[in-house]
């Protein structure tokens, strides 16, 4: 075994958090080695995706593998799931040179830089299938006008991949309710999940009934009962709050931890005062921007690119949110709170399809663990995005150096060959997770 790939099995044994300082070389020099072991190579992609590493320079060595025609399709799909969690960090963070808090973990010359790069990448006919789909899960966690039609197009597809890939961006871009709702009757099961968490992200009500029917009844498939866990707080909170106690005493670690956390979730009353701190910071948030109804475009095949400029949009699609009624924390509904966090972080590596613990229900969820056993607060609630346009998702937190990235998220990995197996510090995860 090399000298890379041994420091790069150490780091993947290691929590992010107790990375040594030498751990971005490390991943910069195996992602620059062509000569290097694919697997290392993959490897130190996904652990980039970890984020305590992230640089500039680390962010544009994953785009310059992204962008390389003869890298490996798993490479550069890796790649363009590893720069999710830094677009989204960057996308709530914004770029306030006055805040010492700020965590943005590059320049907003290179976040720029990866969003075009991503967006080229997707646009051009030639890129490999899989790459695309990745590119559009990871560039969906800082969401632009242009996605809109790229998840559309993706959604009416025969292509039952592109298919897994849109409900997967659909947590991550507004307007798509119609969409999610008809997408839990979808007879497969990964699409199924996706359309359930992304029920679970915006707490649409009307989902209840699904999400609590996999809940009661036995034998239901883990990953779709994986996903209800995560949903069932945001679509029905009193009746999370019932059926919950059950799930935390389950022989698989895996099913108490996504209970564990939607317990936590499903406590915090977003609509109450908290008796948190407010931010004195924040200006009172502004009414939400009209977004369209999120139909999907009739006859469109596998997308060849988006449509619309680059610039952000409010959310999937204009006008108002597609008509289903919402619980939990939703756009314009609350004030900004301060919260006391959740045990686990928010920030993760996504892909469309993956076997995952669950992602934090809601937009309103703090995710976040402070290692070091640091005080860490999180103010909750929508806010504006770094460019001063309205973004729904923005949370003022993710604040320690010691912040834990658990969840590397993609659509549809399983393990195996669409991910690898769980690790200490994380795992792959992507439309379908």
């Amino acid at each position: 075994m090399s000298k890379t790939s041994q420091k790069l099995k150490a780091l993947e044994r290691t929590p992010p958090w107790e990375w040594p300082e030498h751990a971005g070389a490390t991943l910069l020099g195996a992602l620059r080695d062509r000569g290097a072991a694919a697997d290392d190579r993959v490897l130190a992609a996904e652990l980039a995706g970890e984020g305590v590493a992230m640089d500039d320079a680390l962010a544009k060595a994953l785009v310059a593998v992204v962008r390389g025609a003869d890298e490996p399709d798993e490479l550069s799909a890796t790649a363009a799931i590893a720069l999710g969690p830094t677009l989204e960090l960057c996308e709530t963070e914004g770029f306030d040179e006055d805040d010492d808090m700020n965590d943005a973990p590059i320049s907003e010359r290179t976040f720029g830089e990866v969003r075009q790069a991503l967006r080229a990448t997707f646009d051009d006919p030639n890129t490999p299938k899989l790459v695309r789909r990745r590119v559009l899960e990871g560039a969906v966690r800082a969401p632009q006008d242009w996605q809109r039609d790229a998840i559309r197009a993706a959604y009416v597809s025969d292509d039952s991949e592109w298919r897994l890939t849109a409900v997967f961006c659909m947590r991550f871009v507004q307007g798509f309710d119609e969409q999610i709702l008809a997408s839990l009757e979808s007879p497969d099961t990964e699409v199924e999940a996706e359309a359930v968490r992304a029920a679970g992200e915006w707490g649409l009500v009307a989902a209840a009934p699904h999400v609590l029917r996999l809940l009661r009844t036995k034998g239901t498939e883990k990953g779709l009962l994986v996903a209800a866990l995560a949903a069932v707080a945001t679509v029905s909170r009193e009746e999370a709050l019932e059926l919950l106690p059950d799930f935390e005493s389950s022989d698989d670690p895996e099913i108490v931890e996504a209970a564990e956390e939607a317990t936590h979730l499903a406590q915090i009353d977003w609509n109450a005062d908290l008796g948190g701190e407010e931010d004195e910071d924040d200006d009172e948030p502004p009414s939400e921007p009209a977004t369209g109804d999120g139909t999907p475009v009739q006859g469109a095949g596998p997308p060849a690119g988006g449509g619309g400029g680059g610039g952000r949009g409010g959310g999937a699609g204009g006008g108002a949110r597609a008509g289903a009624a919402r619980a939990g924390p939703r756009p314009g509904a609350y004030d900004f709170r301060t919260v006391e966090p959740p045990r686990r972080p928010d920030a993760e590596f996504r892909r469309a399809g993956a076997s995952a613990p669950p992602p934090a229900a809601g937009r309103g969820a703090g995710a976040f663990e402070d290692p070091s056993g640091g005080t860490m607060r999180r103010t909750c609630g929508p806010g504006p995005s770094h460019d001063g346009g309205w973004n729904p998702r923005r949370y003022d937190g993710l604040r320690g150096s010691g912040l834990r990235r658990t969840r590397d998220e993609t659509a549809g990995a399983r393990g195996g060959a669409s991910g690898p197996e769980r690790r200490p510090a994380g795992r792959l995860v992507s439309a379908g997770s």
